[in-house]
């Protein structure tokens, strides 16, 4: 009896392998771009130097860390979508400025889109999101999940040039492209706001180096800055 009894939960145990070994395979894997991955894919000890050409103040990125997951995705599709994400915090070197005053920003990447996330620690209680910012390798067009093409509602993206080379303050720069996004969210197209929120935002990336200029124009904030690089240090 007992040797029926260990046979019958030796058979339970196999075909629970089988079904589980089965649903794995079924999943799809969706990688990141390896050409985006190569290019842009920072490491802890990357930072990059920037001059507001406005003010004239010095501001420095730095990466502090860089995961790689994957996630299922939970519309039935049964895929498991590659997500690198890295955390970046800005500092501002005005010694009248708390730590509260700097930025934390998120670099994303999911298969060819290149996602910025930006934490405003003033007026703008979630997230700014460029979703994607870029398609990598350029394109002349910006794309992403139809599950949330509706976020264009809200948001404008427009890849405005694609340039072979690049000068900026008398430094050169390969495969460049010029990104625009804007928006004017509501409180009814985002619950999260205490008030309305509007940004027109100018974006220069490049493949060698990363961000090279971006002009950030938020009016709620009193934010005006253009952002020009000005010396940099990249790990992958």
């Amino acid at each position: 009896m007992n040797t029926m009894k260990n046979l019958l939960l030796a058979a339970i145990f196999l075909v629970g392998i089988t079904l589980c070994a089965c649903n794995r395979d079924s999943i799809t894997k969706v990688p990141v771009n390896a050409d985006l991955k190569t290019a842009f894919n920072y490491k802890p000890g990357t930072y990059w130097i920037y001059r507001d050409s406005i003010s004239g103040i010095i501001d420095s990125f730095f990466v502090r860390s860089n995961e790689d997951i994957y996630t299922n995705t939970t519309n039935g599709s049964s895929k498991s979508i590659e997500d690198i994400v890295m955390n970046i915090s800005e500092y501002t070197n005005i010694p009248t400025l708390s730590k509260i005053d700097t930025q934390s920003w998120i670099f994303d990447f999911e298969t060819t889109m290149f996602n910025i996330y930006f934490y405003d620690n003033k007026i703008y209680d979630n997230q700014v999101q460029f979703f994607p910012l870029i398609n990598y390798p350029f394109q002349t067009s910006l794309s992403s999940y139809p599950l949330i093409s509706n976020y264009y509602e809200v948001e404008k993206g427009t890849v405005i040039n694609i340039f072979d080379a690049f000068t900026l303050n008398g430094q050169s720069f390969n495969n460049v492209a010029e990104i625009s996004h804007s928006a004017n969210i509501n409180a009814s197209q985002n619950s999260s706001l205490n008030s309305p929120y509007s940004y027109n935002d100018l974006f220069f990336i490049s493949s060698d180096v990363g961000i090279i200029k971006m002009s950030l124009n938020h009016p709620e904030d009193s934010m005006n800055r253009v952002w020009e690089i000005q010396r940099w240090h990249i790990v992958k």
